[in-house]
C-alpha cells in the first residue's frame, strides 16, 4: 500500500516568507510530504496588506499558491475541505486573520503550527507581552510553536506547558546553513566602503518605546560627512504609517525624512522580504529592541543596542552581555569610532550568545531539516488526524527554472490552474 504524503498547508498573510523558505525548498525534495502555501490577507489596525502585493511577492518568488481569499466574491476558502494534516501559521495574532484563518476553527480538523518569527529580549510579565503570551488562547491551540532556543522555550512553556519546543532560528536558516547552497543568491558586500552600518529602530517611535527620534539626525549626519559609511536603514514596514498617524511627524515632514535618505549615495532602505540576507552584509548593527538585533548576532558581529523604558528577559539579560550600550548620541559616536578602528572587546561573549540564541541541529542538518523530520516523527507517533485531501498539493508543471546568469535556484511556476482544479471538485 502506498503510504500517504504529509500534506502542509503554509498560510501566507505577510509580504515575509523567511520563516517558511528553507522548509518549503526542502519539502520539495522530500517524496513523503505534500506542500503548498495559502495567500490571504492581513487584517490590520494600521494597515491591510492588499492581496496583490502578496501575490507579487510569491510570483516575484515563483512559489506556487492557492488563493484563500476571493477578492471579487468577498470569500475565504475553507481549508477544512482540502483536509491538510498540518497548518503553518506566520504569527500568533489571531485577530489579524479571518476568522476561518484562526487557530480556534483550524485546530478542530488539523495540527495547527507557528514558527515564531522572532526572539524577544523582552521580559514576558511586560506589557503588552504579557497579555500576548500570557493569556493567549492560540498557544493552546497549536500543535506546538517552534522556538528558536532552548531558554525561550523553556520560559515560555512556564506559560503554555509542552507548547514550545526548540527547534532552532528557522528565520535564519537560509544564511546560517544555506549561504553556500548555488540554490539560493545573497546580495554581494559592497566593498567600497570602510564600514557598513545597519540601524533599526523601534517602528512606533515615540520617546520612551524607541530611539528613532534620539538618533536619526545624527545617522543623517553621518551620512553626509563620512561617505565611506554605508548606512542600511531597516525600515519597519509600519515606521512612515505609525510616524503620522501618532503625528510624531507631518505627511510632509516624514516624507521629507525619507526622501533625504534615498538622496543620499550611501544609504541603503531595508525593507522587502530579502532584508536578513542584505543585513548580514553590515558590519556594525545599531538598535532598540527587536528580533531582528537578535537575529544580527548569529552573525556574531559588533551591536550597540539602545535602551528603552523595557524590561528585559532571561534571554534579554544574556544578550545585554555580549553587546555594547549606548545611552546618547555621544557613546553612540564613541562606540561606532572605537568599532570602526578595529577596537573589539566583545567577540568571546557574541561567540558564547550564538551557542544560547539558536539550536544546531545534529548530524549536519539544516534547521529546515531536522524540522520536517521532527514532524514526520511525531506524526508517526501520534497518527495522523485527517485521510488524503480530495485534490493533492503537488503538479506535474512545477519544475526547475534558471535564473539569471545561469545561477540556477529552485523556482515554481505558478499554480494558477490549480483553483480551476478545485472548483471543478466542488471544494472551493
Amino acid at each position: 500500500m502506498k503510504e500517504k504524503k504529509v500534506k502542509i498547508i503554509a498560510v501566507v498573510n505577510t509580504l515575509y516568507t523567511n520563516t517558511y523558505d528553507t522548509i518549503y525548498y526542502e519539502a520539495q525534495k522530500d517524496k513523503s510530504i505534500d506542500f503548498t502555501f495559502v495567500v490571504i490577507p492581513i487584517i490590520h489596525s494600521l494597515d491591510l496588506t492588499d492581496m496583490d502585493n502578496i501575490k507579487k511577492m510569491m510570483e516575484f518568488k515563483c512559489y506556487p499558491y492557492i488563493l484563500g481569499y476571493d477578492k471579487e466574491k468577498n470569500e475565504y476558502l475553507d481549508l477544512k475541505k482540502l483536509k491538510p494534516d498540518i497548518v503553518l501559521l506566520q504569527s500568533n495574532y489571531d485577530n489579524q486573520r479571518h476568522g476561518l484563518y484562526k487557530s480556534d476553527y483550524l485546530s478542530t480538523f488539523t495540527r495547527v503550527i507557528h514558527i515564531s518569527y522572532g526572539s524577544s529580549i523582552i521580559d514576558y510579565n511586560y506589557p503588552p507581552y504579557n497579555t500576548l503570551i500570557q493569556n493567549n488562547t492560540f498557544q493552546k491551540n497549536c500543535w506546538f510553536i517552534a522556538s528558536e532556543n532552548a531558554m525561550l522555550a523553556e520560559e515560555l512553556n512556564e506559560f503554555h506547558p509542552k507548547k514550545y519546543v526548540n527547534l532552532g532560528y528557522l528565520k535564519c536558516d537560509k544564511f546560517l546553513y544555506y549561504k553556500n547552497n548555488p540554490d539560493f543568491r545573497f546580495p554581494p558586500k559592497d566593498d567600497k566602503y570602510k564600514k557598513i552600518i545597519a540601524w533599526k529602530p523601534r517602528w512606533t517611535a515615540t520617546l520612551g518605546a524607541s530611539n528613532f527620534l534620539k538618533y536619526y539626525r545624527y545617522f543623517i549626519n553621518v551620512l553626509e560627512t563620512q561617505p565611506d559609511i554605508c548606512l542600511l536603514f531597516i525600515e519597519h514596514p509600519l515606521l512612515y504609517k505609525t510616524l503620522i498617524s501618532n503625528h510624531i511627524f507631518s505627511q510632509a515632514e516624514t516624507d521629507k525624512f525619507f526622501g533625504k535618505l534615498k538622496s543620499l549615495p550611501n544609504c541603503v532602505i531595508v525593507k522587502d522580504d530579502n532584508f536578513l540576507e542584505q543585513i548580514t552584509n553590515a558590519d556594525i548593527f545599531v538598535g532598540d529592541y527587536c528580533s531582528t538585533i537578535v537575529e544580527f548576532a548569529l552573525t556574531k558581529k559588533p551591536i550597540i543596542y539602545c535602551p528603552t523604558e523595557v524590561t528585559l528577559s532571561k534571554i534579554g539579560e544574556e544578550f545585554i552581555k555580549a553587546v555594547y550600550v549606548c545611552n546618547d548620541e555621544q557613546s553612540l559616536n564613541n562606540i561606532l569610532i572605537q568599532l570602526i578602528n578595529g577596537q573589539d572587546t566583545l567577540q568571546q561573549q557574541r561567540d558564547r550568545f550564538f551557542s544560547i540564541a539558536t539550536y544546531v541541529p545534529p548530524n549536519g542538518k539544516t534547521l529546515a531539516q531536522n524540522f520536517l523530520d521532527y514532524i514526520k516523527e511525531r506524526i508517526n507517533k501520534e497518527g495522523k488526524l485527517q485521510t488524503q485531501p480530495a485534490v493533492s498539493f503537488q503538479d506535474s508543471h512545477i519544475k526547475r527554472v534558471k535564473v539569471g546568469g545561469g545561477v540556477q535556484k529552485l523556482q515554481y511556476k505558478i499554480w494558477k490552474h490549480l483553483d480551476k482544479k478545485l472548483r471543478k471538485k466542488g471544494i472551493i
